[in-house]
């Protein structure tokens, strides 16, 4: 009976089955063509990556024990395969060889990711950033791929970035990359807009110009002329640093000087540097400085005109000058104009330190609670002098301010969990 029942239950469901393959034939058809489709993709896709591990172990077996010994021969043997028609197969064998660290067929994949090739889905962002890393490493080849990535797709590499990477690779002699720096790179709208200024005769554009990646050497050098001759005090400031990097200090300082006159506060400290030639600043030496020194005052006189010209690093080296008494007679009034100065301009690391000092030690009622309020303002930026005056204030006390051992402690940790 048992099994009776059993056979009963089997007939019926196999007749249901029928009938659900029966009524659904048609779209049982469909999810078979469907399904056909999907399993012939993947299978091409697992034949080439069979391909590329029997290469792979192919070449292995073949003796090629080093990586690169592999990687070289696979990368040949995907080059081969373009030749063919299933290029499919191309593209495991580039990714196989990359992943070993070969750089031609890195840069194989990453330039088919940007044009799509050998059935590689599109992938601009991935490609180019492969390119960038493998140009960081020094690879001149990389650079000059941006070129030609630039020349068919400009909306992925843009004028800019492909005269960029051009010179870097003809700084590295790649014949290709000198050979296409003597000719022009499509003009961006904003150089076109800067050369129509600059035709006007506005003043500034010049040396805009001759930062522009998208006009030619030979171009940007005349424009960098053109802005010398003029005057424009960031050209002067740049061929400063051109003539002290080749070691003309003579040419150095005359641009340099120049540049501070028509108004760059940069080259100020630049100019100093120049002249000190090694010697510690004025600011930064131990105990006072010599004010008869000839270089100490000119950098000093270096150092109000960058305060002048409104530099928050001026403006805090005059203000500690004249807190310190360096060049001149300590005047706490004096330092607190200059420091002030910073102060609104945002400075929080030094210039509430400075401020903190010229009322530390004003014996005046409230000077010492300005003092603490400064000095706070500037431990919290992680100046660690201040941490270390708030804890002098606080193990001895300070006028109006008691002594307080606990906060004492507190900023001597800080102090020592900084440093």
């Amino acid at each position: 009976m048992k099994d009776f029942n059993m056979f009963h239950e089997k007939v019926a469901a196999d007749e249901g089955l029928q009938g659900i393959f029966e009524t659904d034939a048609e779209l049982s058809g469909e999810i078979a063509c469907d399904l056909k489709t999907e399993i012939d993709a993947l299978k091409d896709k697992l034949d080439a990556l069979k391909l590329a591990y029997r290469v792979y172990h192919g070449f292995e077996k073949a003796g090629l024990q080093s990586k690169e010994e592999i990687a070289q021969a696979m990368y040949a043997e995907a080059m081969k395969e373009t030749k063919k028609k299933k290029s499919e197969y191309v593209a495991p064998m580039l990714s196989e060889a990359a992943k070993l660290g070969y750089t031609p067929a890195l840069l194989e994949y990453a330039r088919a990711l940007v044009y799509a090739d050998y059935g590689l889905e599109r992938d601009v962002e991935r490609g180019l950033k492969l390119l960038r890393e493998e140009a960081e490493n020094g690879s001149s080849d990389a650079c000059y791929l941006f070129v030609t990535i630039h020349k068919d797709y400009p909306q992925y590499v843009g004028p800019d970035i492909a005269y960029e990477m051009c010179a870097r690779a003809a700084a590295s002699g790649h014949p290709k990359a000198i050979k296409r720096l003597k000719k022009p790179f499509e003009m961006s709208q904003e150089t076109q807009s800067l050369i129509a200024r600059a035709q006007k005769g506005e003043k500034g554009v010049n040396f805009a110009l001759s930062l522009r990646g998208d006009l030619t050497i030979d171009d940007r050098e005349k424009h960098f002329r053109l802005a010398l001759e003029e005057g424009d005090q960031a050209a002067e400031y740049e061929m400063g640093k051109i003539m002290r990097d080749s070691g003309n200090t003579e040419e150095a300082v005359r641009y340099l000087q120049r540049a501070v006159d028509h108004g760059n506060a940069l080259a100020c400290f630049t100019l100093a540097r120049v002249i000190l030639n090694g010697k510690p600043h004025f600011y930064h030496g131990d105990g006072t400085p010599d004010r008869n020194d000839a270089d100490y005052q000119k950098e000093f006189e270096l150092m109000s005109r960058a305060a002048e010209l409104g530099d928050y690093r001026g403006l805090c080296i005059m203000g500690r000058a004249y807190v310190r008494g360096y060049m001149v007679d300590k005047d706490y009034d004096k330092a607190r104009e200059y420091l002030q100065k910073a102060f609104d301009m945002g400075e929080r690391l030094s210039a509430p330190r400075l401020i903190a000092e010229t009322y530390r030690y004003t014996d005046a009622p409230g000077t010492a609670e300005k003092a603490v309020e400064y000095y706070k303002m500037s431990a919290d930026a992680g100046n660690r002098s201040a941490m270390l005056g708030l804890m002098d204030i606080y193990e001895d006390g300070l006028r109006e301010v008691a002594k307080d051992s606990s906060k004492a402690a507190y900023y001597r940790y800080l102090a020592e969990d900084h440093f």
